[in-house]
């Protein structure tokens, strides 16, 4: 019965996220051909994008392109080195968020009370 009722709440959480909109999860980055693959599943939001060290921080330098189910996606090239990285989403009101990346590698303080994720390129 115990796991049951576990399930039941995983259960309850996942709909209340899938109903509020909330961002339900990136992937870690991945090397593809061109770069690495940057993933996060935002749906309902006018647009995304990934800011960085690599980027100067920029909100425009890197814009997602996302498909029909809201699934947000870019391929950066990097140089090796140690990376910090947040998604920055555009929400329909016109107000922006910064979004601690999940599925980083690791995680830094940003300096602003939140986290830099982490991407470690080359130096395995």
């Amino acid at each position: 019965m115990e796991g049951s009722s576990l399930k039941s709440k995983l259960l309850l959480v996942s709909i209340a996220f899938l109903l509020t909109g909330c961002y339900l999860h990136g992937l870690r980055p991945a090397r593809v051909d061109g770069g690495y693959l940057f993933v996060l599943k935002a749906p309902g939001v006018q647009g995304a994008a990934l800011a960085g060290s690599f980027n100067n921080w920029s909100e425009t330098a890197s814009p997602l392109s996302a498909d029909s189910n809201g699934i947000w996606r870019i391929v950066i090239p990097l140089e090796r080195g140690r990376h910090r990285y947040m998604f920055v989403v555009f929400r329909n009101d016109g107000k922006r968020e910064w979004i601690e990346p999940p599925g980083a590698q690791a995680y830094i303080p940003d300096g602003f009370g939140g986290k830099n994720g982490v991407i470690c390129v080359g130096m395995e």
